[in-house]
């Protein structure tokens, strides 16, 4: 019976240990880039800007990002109070934005994939109830949803009340982001050193830099704990593709890279490299993408044909007998062995243009 008894006060406790590192912590704000002047209040220290902090944009551009999945795009006239609250009973982890009713401007805010224009006046409030998940409640009225917004893999969208894009989203509405799943900052830091920061008459600071911008964390931070044959590819794609869109401890993606509408690498899996195009498959013909067995998807709401393997030449070869096998040129049966020959002839070194370019 003690055995039992402590085996279960041991679950109960490893329970209760997951369930809190589960739960996201306050969130913080960073600068990441600032080509121009901005004034801060006294409690922010760069880069990291505090809770309760104001930041006045006096000139040029500024950008900011929370550890949560949140952006701030702000330029001259812009202006922006940061309040960060963390976990309670009542209510997840979050933090809360407010435009002064002097700015000169509306603040562009991404949640996610999810963009919002927050006008003098408006507020929003940004939570986590649980990571993964982050709730957007407008909290006044001068917020819109901004047509265009786009979710990145991995990436959703649920709103709790009705809602459309343009002006005058109202007070209270809400809605959920669904993020990757993690709390963590997708740059790191900027040269301090390279920020003059001169202290004002208020109390306050002025940061000035020309230029400035972190090195994104992405790539090594995100692969440092990955297997070698995946940080070897991610390596390839950033060399080829230049920083990915989103960097997490799971996966890169690259949008628009390229020939590509989106290219994933991911962290496990047999196929780890999966890359898109546009392309329309019609229905009655989608089922012959997996007679194929070469991982060949389509998601007809994005339009998106997909490829999964563990190299770009072989996604493209795939993606090119695709074609002729949803064109009737050939068989999925036929396209088997028409891969295994092209496979065969690039490990013996010969050139194959099939697996170079897309040839449609």
């Amino acid at each position: 019976m003690k055995t039992m008894a402590a085996l279960t006060a041991v679950s109960l406790l490893a329970f209760v240990a997951a369930r809190a590192a589960d739960r996201p912590e306050a969130p913080r704000l960073q600068l990441v880039r600032l080509d121009g002047s901005l004034n801060a209040s006294a409690q922010a220290r760069p880069p990291l800007i505090a809770s309760g902090a104001e930041i006045r944009v006096t000139s040029g551009t500024a950008v900011f990002e929370s550890d949560s999945h949140v952006e701030i795009r702000a330029e001259e006239g812009d202006a922006f109070v940061f309040r960060s609250f963390p976990p309670s009973d009542e209510r997840g982890a979050g933090l809360s934005l407010t435009v002064p009713a002097d700015a000169l401007s509306a603040l562009n805010v991404d949640v996610g994939g999810i963009k919002l224009l927050v006008s003098p006046g408006g507020a929003v409030d940004v939570s986590s109830q649980r990571a993964g998940r982050e709730d957007v409640v407008i909290a006044s009225r001068r917020v819109d949803l901004v047509p265009g917004s786009a979710l990145a893999s991995g990436e959703g969208l649920t709103f709790k009340s009705a809602a459309r894009s343009g002006p005058g989203l109202d007070e209270g509405i809400g809605f959920s982001v669904f993020v990757p799943y993690g709390q963590y900052f997708q740059n790191s830091p900027p040269d301090t050193a390279a920020i003059d920061v001169m202290s004002t008459d208020e109390g306050g600071w002025t940061w000035t830099a020309e230029g400035l911008a972190s090195v994104s964390s992405g790539i090594e931070t995100a692969i440092a704990s990955w297997p070698d044959v995946s940080q070897k590819l991610a390596r390839t794609m950033a060399e080829k593709y230049g920083e990915p869109s989103q960097a997490s401890p799971d996966f890169l993606i690259w949008n628009d890279n390229g020939p590509w509408k989106k290219t994933v690498v991911y962290r496990y899996g047999d196929r780890f490299l999966r890359q898109s195009i546009r392309f329309d498959v019609p229905q009655a013909r989608a089922t012959k993408l997996s007679e194929m067995e070469m991982g060949l998807t389509f998601d007809p709401s994005s339009q998106e044909l997909s490829a999964a393997s563990q190299s770009e030449d072989t996604n493209v070869l795939a993606l090119n007998l695709a074609h002729d096998v949803l064109d009737g040129k050939m068989t999925a049966t036929q396209a088997r062995a028409a891969y295994a020959r092209a496979v065969s002839l690039s490990s013996a070194g010969k050139s194959v243009p099939e697996m170079r370019v897309l040839l449609f």
